[in-house]
């Protein structure tokens, strides 16, 4: 780096050798200098972490990046699975369960770390398994569904029949979505301020109506004519590809237009100009420079409050000068840019392919500006100081420039010797054949490292502290060398054989591969024994623990500390009770629910298509509960207050159920009218022959009809001004 030290990794790793010396460890940090050789630690050995592994303190080969630890041991990734220290066959059906337990996926799962008899055709639902063909799972609660059912609640409801609204379910399936605690047919209507209103496609809400936005508009929550290309000027409609609206009134217009306070204009060939008054004019002949009208249309441009010709001026500075095509600004000075350069606020010879430093030209293809100093070398060049150089053979030491092949940069200082080198604090080194060893350069390349200023080979031997040692015969446990070597760890200050001992939270245990500890004082085989708070007992594979004891989690749950068989018996509230297959809590009690059902605590009959009714059950294809009644009336019926009604015929208005094709609800009252009757106050209207204006004035119109204030006119031939109908040859003029 210009103008600092620069360190080489050999100086770093010198550096971090005198500090480990200093704090007692033995794994040797020199070797880490070496690329193809060791260049980590595991624990007190060094190791290559291209080439091997550290399992536990262990170091094995390892060929490739598919090579990971399971415990001690090195496996590929692609051909097993590590769980809880046992490798699994990836061409088997065995899984892990949360790291520690296997389990075969075909005939079992794992739910929230426990295992738990199922297959592929099961589902956790919290600890517990079900068939998702014939079960679901709501709020953690196996209940009859499967996979044409979905939860609402902790209920189910098939979701081509039902819907759940407001965590209820009600009729209505496929195609259906809620409208407040209802359901309906968003193809065929609409939910407007929480009333359902025929609609459907092509249909939205105007306040508590529904409206075809493809044949009306909904301006200030009228209804109006109106369609795909019109929106809403004030309480009309307008057509916006062929008029504009401006201060709510329509003008002749469209595509292209503009408002200019009360009058349209042509954006691309006109503008509008002016501070308190504004005026359209044309932009061949005139130009709007800070709200004033200035004659010098086309080429011509503002320069503050002036105008002029950008085909041979220039504005620089707010002032208008001499210019043109090539001309451009330097202060308040013009210059040609194809041969002059601005440099600050001066004007010097030479143009494209120029820079500035300081106040001299360079040719940048040739020259490079380094600290305000020009020197050889443009393109592909970099400054070291005040010179240039060429980025790849050539480097920056400090604040000169070096040559990479023959030269090394060692604390800021050019040294000789280019590839191959390192530094060794000030000096520099051959790594191949010369090893830095406390500041100092010594015999021993590639291969060996430092122990306390002594060199060694670090492939055959280790350094404990300050003491190299045998690492074939030998283990460095706790900074000392002790009888051990290949195939042994350490367990505190002792060292053991990872064949026949195991190190348990610091004791050693006989026991070898396979064998986990129990405790810190005993191994078990886990083929035939589980560990069971701190106690070997006999159950190996597909066991678990439930409290102390182990169980068979195939065939048994647990419940709390109770293992339970999941075929004769159920966990209800953290006990165990009679009822197995088929069975689910109501309370504290099991019970069948393809035969029963359970509301508010109580199991009552009836399995299927049975729902809750306060404390009472019933079947949902015959009957509905409306208030906390059951009334006759199951598919396509909703209700209104207490009594059902037919949805696919009939609406709710208030309390009272109708006829939507004779009827229709204003202000919360049946009142007669039916299909293409809308509400106007609190009677119904035709739509077709009459229009409402101001929501209570109903006014005899036809096609192109809106509202003016309390009156209906055609918008073709009048307008509206100001609240009065007028033609539109006649001038609107303000009352005010």
């Amino acid at each position: 780096m210009p103008g600092g030290k620069t360190f080489t990794l050999a100086a770093l790793l010198c550096a971090i050798s005198h500090v480990q010396h200093v704090l007692g460890t033995s794994c040797d940090p020199q070797a880490l200098n070496a690329s193809l050789s060791d260049n980590a630690c595991c624990g007190d050995t060094a190791y290559n972490n291209r080439t091997q592994l550290c399992c536990e303190g262990e170091v094995h080969s390892a060929r490739s990046a598919y090579h990971k630890c399971c415990g001690t041991q090195v496996y590929k990734t692609n051909i097993h699975t590590c769980c809880g220290g046992t490798l699994l066959s990836n061409t088997r059906n065995d899984r892990c369960c949360n790291g520690t337990q296997s389990y075969n996926y075909k005939r079992q799962n794992c739910c929230n770390g426990q295992i738990q008899t199922g297959g592929s055709r099961y589902r956790c639902c919290g600890s517990q398994t079900y068939k998702y063909e014939r079960q679901s799972c709501c709020d953690d609660q196996i209940v009859k569904g499967g996979s044409s059912y979905r939860c609402c609640g902790n209920e189910t409801y098939r979701y081509d029949k039902y819907t759940c609204c407001s965590g209820q379910v009600v009729r209505g399936g496929r195609k259906h979505t809620c409208c407040g605690d209802k359901a309906y047919k968003y193809t065929t209507h609409d939910c407007c301020n929480g009333t359902i209103l025929p609609g459907g496609n092509d249909y939205s809400c105007c306040g508590n109506e529904s409206y075809n936005y493809m044949t009306h508009e909904c301006c200030n929550g009228q209804i109006l004519k109106g369609g795909r290309t019109y929106a809403c000027c004030g309480n009309q409609t307008y057509n916006y590809e062929t008029h504009e609206c401006c201060n709510d009134q329509i003008l002749p217009g469209g595509q292209g237009h503009g408002c200019c306070e009360n009058t349209t204009y042509h954006y691309r060939s006109q503008g509008c100009c002016g501070n308190a008054t504004k005026t359209v004019y044309s932009k061949t002949t005139h130009t709007c420079c800070n709200g004033n009208l200035l004659s010098g249309g086309k080429y011509h441009q503002c320069c503050g409050s002036q105008l002029y010709n950008s085909k041979n001026r220039i504005c620089c500075a707010g002032k208008v000068k001499k210019g043109g095509q090539y001309m451009r600004c330097c202060g308040d000075k013009t210059y040609n840019y194809r041969n002059q350069t601005c440099c600050g606020t001066k004007v010097k010879e030479g143009g494209i392919y120029r820079r500035c430093c300081g106040n001299k030209v360079f040719d940048y293809r040739t020259h490079s500006c380094c600290a305000g100093k020009l020197g050889l070398g443009g393109s592909g060049h970099y400054c070291c100081g005040t010179e240039p150089y060429k980025y790849g053979p050539e480097a920056c030491c400090g604040l000169r420039v070096y040559t990479r092949a023959t030269n090394t940069c060692c604390e800021a200082k050019v040294k000789p010797g280019g590839a191959y080198h390192g530094c060794c604090g000030k000096n520099s080194y051959n790594t191949r054949t010369q090893t830095c060893c406390g500041g100092k350069v010594v015999a021993g390349g590639s291969g060996y490292g430092c122990c306390d200023n002594q060199v060694y080979n670090y492939r055959k031997h280790g350094c404990c502290r300050s003491q190299t040692y045998n690492r074939t015969t030998e283990s460095c446990c706790k900074n000392k060398i002790i009888p051990g070597g290949t195939n042994h760890g350490c367990c505190g200050a002792q060292a053991y054989s990872y064949a026949t001992e195991r190190c348990c939270y610091g004791n050693l245990v006989p026991g070898g591969p396979n064998q986990p500890c129990c405790g810190n004082n005993q191994t078990y085989p886990a083929d035939t024994h589980t560990c069971c708070g701190g106690q070997v007992k006999p159950g190996g594979s597909y066991h678990a623990c439930c409290g102390n004891e182990p169980y068979n989690y195939r065939t048994h749950a647990c419940c709390g500390t109770q293992a339970y068989s999941r075929s004769s018996h159920t966990c209800c509230l953290g006990q165990v009770v009679t009822g197995g297959t088929n069975h689910t809590c109501c309370g504290s009690r099991a019970y069948n629910y393809q035969t029963h059902t359970c509301c508010e605590n109580a199991v009552l009959s009836g399995g299927a298509n049975h729902r809750c009714c306060g404390a009472q059950a019933y079947n949902d294809n015959t009957h509905s509960c409306c208030d906390g009644q059951i009334k006759p009336g199951g598919t396509y019926y909703f209700c209104c207050v207490a009594q059902p009604y037919d949805y696919r015929t009939h609406r709710c208005c208030k309390n009272e159920s109708y006829d939507e094709s004779t009827h229709s609800c204003c202000r919360n009252k049946v009142i007669p009218g039916g299909e293409n009757h809308g509400c106007c106050g609190s009677g119904s209207y035709d739509r077709d022959v009459y229009t409402c204006c101001d929501g209570k004035s109903l006014t005899p119109s036809g096609p192109n009809h809106s509202c003016c204030r309390e009156q209906a006119y055609n918008y073709v031939t009048s307008t509206c001004c100001y609240g009065k109908v007028q033609s539109k040859n006649d001038t609107c003029s303000s009352p005010y």
